[in-house]
Formats: structure tokens, C-alpha cells, sequence
């Protein structure tokens, strides 16, 4: 027998016996190889998943040296009979050939989906395939290995291990035996507090287990670790939970070998149960205040609904920075077109800024729920729930709200085929491959952000110090998120002085913590995207909070990095996608200047001095204040769009772009009034 094993340390196991796979490079290469089981593997992807931004110059003699030694290690697997691995050279690549039941991955896979598939009319046969899948795990995936792309695979099957052993758990307190599962549920959770269907799981189980102490400590501890991490309340589903079990109603667990029966559908001759069920409206309120988007909403409106040349499907995109009121714009614009879109309106959190974006074959099962498909008959497979979705939508007028979209790969799915139906979307990412409309959200004007915190705290109050108005919305980067929080703050004290909290936040050192009150925090917004790009990206944005100014030339970042400028601009891109960053202008040199939010920077800056060590951060304090870019710099972000100029190339650059945002800034201002 030929194991190939992946869900731990990575391993070729023949008959039983451990195989040596050589070097950590070289055990990376099978890894990448085994990822991508039966497909060829492209040499420069192979290349770039090993080695990174950084290979070796002989990097393609090194890649065939680790081929040649790997095809040996392999060829110990020709003696077993089924059980064939060979490593071809196949199209410009590599491709590795094998059984793909041999890898513990494809088995894992395959016992979820058995499981799933019988867990309604057997449960305990369910829990047995479950519990199966969740013991191929021997540890983290691809143990030992390093690199950016090991990473980024762990970051990915993490959560389907925690996923099949909440379907455990949940299984096995459906059948009355919740004690079983605590202990487990423990220890994962320990490592994955943020995991929140293993808390559900966990809570429920101590419950059941007559632990309810334990249960409502348990949802605490959760919920602190939540707001802590990201700055964000617990899910709806574990705050319902929460609520059940403080009034009692948390529903008794089915006894063992027992599951609640198939309800039957209606007979006879009933009319309401011959009516047609009502179009589905999973929009959430239309809360939040649309100040100073009166134009985007409009624009959105007519997009969505021009009549296009079929089969044509008006597609939308909201894209921008956390903060910026984007879901709150969408779901005002599709409360406006229900009437247009009069079958139904669908709406989903894809949560794209969490470490766990909804898988699409998930948001599909609920919306043909909300269609009427019954979960009996809700196909396995994604490609099998995406055709029956798009069917049912065929000529039907739906609008489709997919919120927090992570990236192009999780829309897709979820388009309807038909012309007659409409999507709206909101991301962080620039959904550059997505054919659609693109609606980038910027800050709000200086008179809109006052309009905002006079809507939220009274007119009277806002109008009673203007001076101390104006400063209050400047400080906190006239980003619709944080003018909402420092009004609430304002509103929970209504003894506060206006001129008070514009002191708090003066001070950079504090700003980011003061602008937070209850769920509303800037810090955790800006802390979802932080989570979600990667390593090199990260340490690029936290070196430059260092720099002490929000506007910056390309060369300097190279500096930052102590990089070449090709790699300096691959991380600036990734900065720039994940819309961390902006394109501030480029120099008579040809230079690139970029910006940041003032308050993405000063957010940066508080992460540098918590993860850079001393030395770095001295580095580049210092680089900041030598390339002249500290001098005279204020670099507050200014509202609406950005001024024409051109940023000039030399020394203390910064200086001039600040002169002329200062300059609009004064036009904007007497606008407003």
C-alpha cells in the first residue's frame, strides 16, 4: 500500500514504511506538486511557490536537481500494485501521477461528502465517515515546510478540518451523546478560538452535557477573543445560540440512535398551500446613514437597471477600503430596486475580509433555501448546486447582493445566467478579472463628513462649536466609519465637550484606540485586511507607518525593504489590490508616489512598534527623516477626489504634494458652504 500524506507532516509511507524525501526544498517541491495531484504544474508557478520573490540564480538546474532526486525517491512505488506514483515532465512543467485516492486529502474529501450525503436518513453511519475524516489528520498541514505558499495552503485546509469535526460534533449531539465531543472540541478550539462553528459546536455540547456554566463562560471567552482579534461581535448564529440558552430554549438533544422525523409536505386541497411562496427578500435593514453617496446610489440604480442587450446582466461593483460605507451603500440601492427586481431579492455576507471566507458552494445551499429548494434535494457538488441555481433564476427579475466579496473565484459561482436577474457587490479587492461595473468609494467631502456627525449627534450640538466639527471629522480621515464612531462616542456622553474628543485624538498615539465604541472600531476594521494579505505584504505596510508622512516614492519603498525595484513593486501591488494603498501620482523621473490613509498609516505604525524590532523601526524612522519627506508634512487625508498634479521627483517631494491637497482642500472647503 502507497500513502501519500499531506494533513501533517508531509509523507510517503510503502507498505507501511516511512520514505526519506530529502530536504525541506525539496519535500516543498513534492508538496506543490501533490497540491495540484494529476495536473501539470507550470515550471515558473513551481519555481515561484518554492523559492518565493527570492530564487537562487542557477534556481532552474536547483529545481531539476530536486526532480531527478524525487523521481529516484518514487521509483520505490513501481513494486505496489494500485499504488504508482511517477513525476513526469509534461507541457512546460511538471505533473505528478498517482491514484489520487492514495493522498490523504482527496480521502478526506471524499468521507465528507459521503458523510454529508447520508447524514439526514443515517447519522450514525455519517459520524463514522466523519470521524474517519477527521483522523487522517496527524498535526498542521505540511508540517516543517516554509514559505509564503505553504502558508497560504495551511491558511486553507485548516478550516476544512475544523469544519468536518463541528459536523462531527453536531452529529453526535443530535444522537445524545455530547460528552463524547468536548474534550476534542477543547483542544481544537484552543488553537482556533476564532473558528466560530467549532465555538457553536462546543457550547451546545456543554450544554447538553448539563454544563451551562461552562457553556456561558465559554461564549464569553469567545466573544472577548473575537473583539480582541478583529473587532468585530460574534457571528448571528453563535449570538442566537447565546440567547437560547440564557432563555431556555435551546432545543433537547435527539436520544442516541435517534433523529427527528422528515416533515411531511402538505396534502389536500388547502389553498394557501396551493399558493406560489412569496419572492424572497434576504436583504438585511437598510441602516446606516447614506450622507454624501446620494450620486453613488444613483449612479448604482441606473447601472442595475438599464436595459441591456440580452442576455447582457447589469453587474456591479462597490469597491474601497474598510470603512467606507460600502455595504451599507449596497444594501440602501437594493432596498430601492425591489420593485424592479419584484422575484426576489437574494443577499449574502461572504465575509471575504475574514481568515474563512463562505465557501460559494455554502452561500449557493442558501439561496436555493430561499428559493424553495428543500435540503433533501440540494445537490452535493458546486458545479451541480450552480447549474440548479441558475436555472431557477432563468428569466426571473432577481437581484443578487453578494457582500464582502473575497475575490473573483468566489463570485463567479454565484452569477446568475439569465440577463433578467442583476448582481450588486462590495469588496475590498479591485476585481480586476470581473466584467462589471466598478464603483471606488473614496472618502466623503468635508461638508458631507459634518453633515454625517450633525445627523448622528443633533444638529444643534454639531453647529454649537463648527471649528472643533471641522477638526473632528479631519482627524478622523473623513472615513465614514470613523466619523460614525467618534458621534457615538459623542451621543454615549452627552456631557462631553466636541472639543474634548478632538483633543483625545489629536494625540496619533491614541487615535487608533479612541476611535472605538461598542461593535464600531476602526482598528478592527483595518485589522481584517491587515489579516488577509500576506506576510511580505504586512511587514511592507507596517514599515511604512514608520516613515512618519503618508506620501511616498516607489524608490523609497525600495529602501524600506532593502529590495530591488521589481520585487518592491510586486508587494506594492499586493498593497494596492487589497486597497490598502493608492496611487498618489508619478514624478517628471517616472517615478511612482503612493499615499496612504492617514489613519491605515497610523494603524500601521502601532502594528510596527508591537511586531518590528527596535533596530527596524530606529531604520526607518530614520530613512523617513533623511529622505526629507517629515518636514512640514501633515499629510491628513483629504477628502473627495485627488488633485491633478504630477508629484515632483526630488527630496522633500512630499512637501509640494501636501502644498496642493492644501490648496484643494481651502477650494473644497468653501464649496461646502
Amino acid at each position: 500500500m502507497v500513502e501519500l500524506l499531506m494533513l501533517g507532516p508531509l509523507e510517503l509511507r510503502v507498505a507501511g514504511i516511512h520514505v526519506d524525501l530529502g530536504s525541506a526544498k525539496q519535500r516543498t517541491v513534492l508538496a506543490v506538486l501533490l497540491a495540484d495531484l494529476g495536473r501539470p504544474v507550470p515550471q515558473d508557478l513551481l519555481i515561484d511557490r518554492v523559492w518565493g520573490g527570492s530564487p537562487p540564480t542557477e534556481v532552474r538546474n536547483a529545481l531539476y536537481t530536486y526532480v531527478t532526486r524525487l523521481r529516484r525517491i518514487l521509483a520505490c512505488t513501481r513494486q505496489v500494485e494500485g499504488g504508482k506514483v511517477e513525476l513526469v515532465r509534461q507541457r512546460g512543467g511538471y505533473l505528478l501521477d498517482a491514484d489520487p485516492t492514495l493522498l490523504d486529502l482527496n480521502r478526506h474529501r471524499c468521507l465528507a461528502e459521503r458523510a454529508r450525503a447520508v447524514a439526514d436518513n443515517n447519522p450514525e453511519q455519517a459520524c463514522h465517515l466523519l470521524r474517519q475524516a477527521a483522523d487522517l489528520w496527524r498535526g498542521e498541514p505540511l508540517a516543517g515546510l516554509p514559505g509564503d505558499w505553504v502558508a497560504r495552503v495551511r491558511e486553507r485546509l485548516v478550516p476544512q478540518r475544523l469544519g468536518v469535526l463541528a459536523e462531527w460534533a453536531d452529529l453526535e449531539i443530535g444522537l445524545g451523546r455530547a460528552d463524547r465531543v468536548i474534550d476534542e472540541l477543547q483542544e481544537a478550539l484552543a488553537e482556533n478560538e476564532l473558528f466560530e462553528p467549532l465555538s457553536c459546536q462546543l457550547i451546545r455540547a456543554l450544554w447538553h452535557a448539563g454544563r451551562g456554566a461552562e457553556a456561558l463562560e465559554c461564549y464569553a471567552r469567545v466573544r472577548r477573543r473575537i473583539a480582541d482579534e478583529l473587532g468585530v461581535e460574534p457571528g448571528a448564529r453563535l449570538r442566537r445560540l447565546h440567547e437560547a440558552i440564557l432563555r431556555g430554549t435551546l432545543e433537547a438533544a435527539a436520544p442516541a440512535g435517534s433523529r427527528p422525523a422528515a416533515v411531511e409536505p402538505p396534502e389536500g386541497d388547502d389553498p394557501q398551500a396551493a399558493q406560489p411562496p412569496r419572492p424572497p427578500c434576504l436583504l438585511p435593514a437598510a441602516v446606516g446613514d447614506l450622507t454624501g453617496r446620494d450620486e453613488e446610489a444613483e449612479l448604482l440604480c441606473q447601472r442595475l437597471t438599464a436595459a441591456g442587450s440580452p442576455p447582457s446582466m447589469p453587474v456591479a461593483a462597490v469597491l474601497g477600503m474598510g470603512g467606507l460605507g460600502k455595504t451599507v451603500l449596497a444594501v440602501h440601492v437594493a432596498h430601492r430596486l425591489r420593485e424592479h427586481f419584484d422575484d426576489g431579492q437574494l443577499y449574502v455576507d461572504l465575509h471575504g475580509q475574514q481568515r474563512s471566507p463562505v465557501d460559494p458552494s455554502d452561500a449557493l445551499a442558501r439561496f436555493l433555501r430561499a428559493l424553495g429548494v428543500a435540503d433533501s434535494e440540494i445537490p452535493l457538488g458546486l458545479d451541480a448546486r450552480a447549474e440548479l441555481y441558475r436555472s431557477l433564476l432563468a428569466d426571473r427579475r432577481v437581484l443578487v447582493v453578494l457582500d464582502g466579496a473575497a475575490d473573483e473565484s468566489q463570485i463567479e459561482p454565484l452569477l446568475p445566467g439569465s440577463g433578467s436577474c442583476g448582481v450588486l457587490i462590495t469588496s475590498r479587492a479591485r476585481l480586476a478579472a470581473l466584467p462589471c461595473t466598478r464603483l471606488h468609494l473614496n472618502v466623503l467631502e468635508v461638508g458631507s463628513a459634518i453633515r454625517m456627525l450633525a445627523r448622528i449627534v443633533g444638529d444643534d450640538r454639531a453647529l454649537a462649536d463648527p471649528v472643533a466639527a471641522r477638526e473632528l471629522v479631519r482627524l478622523c480621515g473623513y472615513l465614514p466609519l470613523a466619523v460614525r464612531v467618534a458621534a457615538a462616542r459623542l451621543v454615549a456622553h452627552p456631557h462631553w465637550k466636541m472639543s474634548g474628543l478632538v483633543s483625545r485624538l489629536v494625540d496619533e498615539r491614541r487615535r487608533i484606540a479612541e476611535l472605538r465604541h461598542g461593535a464600531l472600531e476602526v482598528r478592527g476594521s483595518f485589522g481584517l485586511s491587515y489579516q488577509r494579505i500576506d506576510p511580505q505584504a504586512r511587514q511592507l505596510l507596517r514599515r511604512l507607518g514608520l516613515l512618519g508622512c503618508s506620501v511616498f516614492s516607489s524608490r523609497v519603498v525600495e529602501q524600506v525593504l532593502g529590495t530591488d525595484r521589481q520585487t518592491a513593486e510586486g508587494i506594492l501591488d499586493r498593497l494596492i489590490d487589497a486597497q490598502m494603498l493608492d496611487v498618489a501620482g508619478t514624478g517628471p523621473a517616472g517615478d511612482v508616489w503612493f499615499r496612504l490613509h492617514e489613519l491605515v498609516r497610523i494603524h500601521a505604525r502601532d502594528r510596527a512598534e508591537h511586531e518590528e524590532s527596535g533596530q527596524e523601526v530606529r531604520r526607518i524612522t530614520a530613512l523617513g527623516q533623511q529622505s526629507g519627506q517629515q518636514s512640514g508634512q501633515q499629510s491628513e487625508q483629504q477628502p473627495g477626489d485627488r488633485p491633478a498634479v504630477n508629484v515632483p521627483a526630488q527630496a522633500g517631494a512630499a512637501e509640494h504634494w501636501d502644498t496642493a491637497w492644501k490648496k484643494w482642500e481651502a477650494e473644497a472647503s468653501v464649496g461646502s458652504h
